[in-house]
């Protein structure tokens, strides 16, 4: 679930378009922050619905462009899953 947390944020940065100048960038958590979450249940094969909401705190390009967000997980209505204040950017690679 944490894995889909991150992918849905950084999701929303591609949908914001910080990717389409940035060929051979790649998503990774900020340095220096914890990630910090709550799993108060679990998602399984016999889970019918699963939604990831992204509540965005901060966008920002200083000096690679990030998001910084808390994503809920619900599996079929019930909440099982609470990343909280969770930072990515899309960094250069370095070839």
């Amino acid at each position: 679930m944490l894995e889909g947390c991150l992918q849905a944020m950084a999701f929303y940065l591609l949908y914001m378009g910080f990717s389409l100048e940035r060929d051979g960038h790649h998503f990774e958590p900020v340095s220096g922050h914890t990630q910090r979450f709550k799993c108060r249940g679990q998602v399984d094969p016999a889970s019918r619905h699963v939604v990831y909401e992204v509540f965005v705190q901060e966008i920002g390009e200083n000096p690679h462009p990030y998001i910084r967000a808390s994503v809920q997980v619900f599996a079929d209505g019930l909440k099982v899953f609470l990343l909280e204040d969770a930072r990515l950017q899309l960094a250069p690679n370095d070839l």
